[in-house]
C-alpha cells in the first residue's frame, strides 16, 4: 500500500525545464528593452506640449539633462537622488525642478537649457553662459526633478530643513544651485522675461563665492 502514496517522480525533463526559463528571461528581457527609457518619455512629454516653435533647436533630443525622480538615495544607494549629488565639491548641481502640467512648462525647460548651454541652431544664435564657458561639463550636472503643484509646501520645508530655513518659494518652476552641501543660489522662474532672469541667474552663480574652487 505505500507504494501505492509513493510520491510520482516528475517525468518533465531538465532540458524542458531549461527551455521554460530560457524563455521566460527572453520574454522579461523584451519587454525591458522594448519599454521607452524615462529619458525619452522626459523628452516626448515636453515636445508633445510645446508651444514653442524653436523648441527642438533650444533643447536637442540628445541632450545633457540628467533625470533624477528622487531626494534621497535609493536601496543601496544605487539610484542617487538629489541632495547626494549636492553633497559633492567637485561639481556644481543645478537642479531645475517643474511639472508638465505647468503653464509654458516646455518654454521655461528649453530656456533653461539653451541658457546654459547656448545654441547655435536658433537665430540669433544663443551664446552659452558664462558659468558654463567658465566650468565646462566636468564641473556641471543640469538636473530634471518633477513635482507636482500640490507637493510644493513638502517639497520646500524639505530643503528648509536640508539646507536653509530662509529658502522661500510657493511656485514652480524654480532652479536649484547645490555645490558641497550647500544651498548656493536658487530662482523662482516667473520672471516676465524668462531669458534675461536666466542670464543674470547663471551670472549670479559664477560670482558666487562658495563655488570659488570649481573655477
Amino acid at each position: 500500500m505505500a507504494k501505492k502514496y509513493q510520491a510520482i517522480e516528475s517525468k518533465v525533463h531538465w532540458l524542458t525545464w531549461t527551455a521554460i526559463i530560457a524563455i521566460v528571461v527572453a520574454l522579461v528581457s523584451l519587454v525591458i528593452l522594448i519599454q521607452p527609457s524615462k529619458e525619452e518619455v522626459f523628452y516626448n512629454t515636453y515636445y508633445g506640449i510645446a508651444t514653442e516653435y524653436d523648441f527642438k533647436k533650444k533643447l536637442p533630443r540628445d541632450n545633457k539633462y540628467i533625470i533624477v525622480d528622487r531626494l534621497e538615495d535609493g536601496f543601496l544607494g544605487i539610484n542617487k537622488g538629489v541632495f547626494s549629488m549636492g553633497e559633492r565639491n567637485d561639481k556644481l548641481t543645478i537642479v531645475f525642478v517643474s511639472h508638465p502640467s505647468i503653464e509654458n512648462g516646455s518654454t521655461t525647460l528649453s530656456n533653461v537649457y539653451a541658457r546654459l548651454y547656448g545654441s547655435s541652431e536658433v537665430k540669433p544664435s544663443i551664446e552659452a553662459s558664462n558659468l558654463y564657458k567658465e566650468l565646462g561639463d566636468e564641473k556641471i550636472d543640469l538636473v530634471y526633478y518633477e513635482l507636482s503643484s500640490d507637493k510644493v509646501d513638502e517639497f520646500v520645508d524639505q530643503i528648509k530643513n536640508r539646507y536653509d530655513n530662509k529658502f522661500a518659494s510657493e511656485t514652480i518652476p524654480m532652479l536649484l544651485v547645490l555645490f558641497d552641501g550647500k544651498l548656493v543660489d536658487y530662482a523662482v522662474l516667473t520672471s516676465s522675461n524668462i531669458p534675461l532672469q536666466l542670464i543674470q541667474f547663471y551670472d549670479s552663480v559664477l560670482d558666487n563665492k562658495l563655488i570659488a574652487s570649481l573655477k
